[in-house]
């Protein structure tokens, strides 16, 4: 366990944030998300920031429980709570893709995925 003199980068730093967008199309009701397959890193204290487009819909993402369903320590995430927080240590690295659902109310869902580098 690191002492606060030789806490990592991780334990010190704001998370970065790379975004992870959900794309709607209310016309023919279909969801897209952009990049599929997102990849945060370890190493780099990367998080996942969910946002949508149009930003009037909610939204909800939601991982599999369990060590590998989701590889953060959270496994739903929405509008009102974007951030996925840094991967979890233990996390299954690149090539393991974790699939996650989002949904779109009054639009449907989708399956895309994602993953970890070191």
């Amino acid at each position: 366990m690191p002492t606060p003199a030789t806490a990592t980068k991780r334990e010190t730093t704001k998370p970065y944030p790379k975004e992870v967008m959900i794309n709607i199309d209310p016309g023919v009701k279909t969801i897209s998300v952009s990049p599929d397959p997102f990849y945060v890193s370890i190493e780099r204290g990367e998080e996942v920031v969910w946002a949508i487009k149009p930003d009037n819909y909610c939204f909800t993402v939601h991982f599999a429980g369990g060590p590998n369903g989701s590889p953060f320590e959270g496994t739903t995430f929405g509008h009102n709570h974007s951030h996925s927080g840094l991967p979890r240590r233990d996390a299954q690295l690149h090539p393991h893709l974790y699939k996650y659902t989002v949904t779109v109310p009054g639009i449907g869902a989708l399956d895309p995925n994602g993953g970890v580098t070191p």
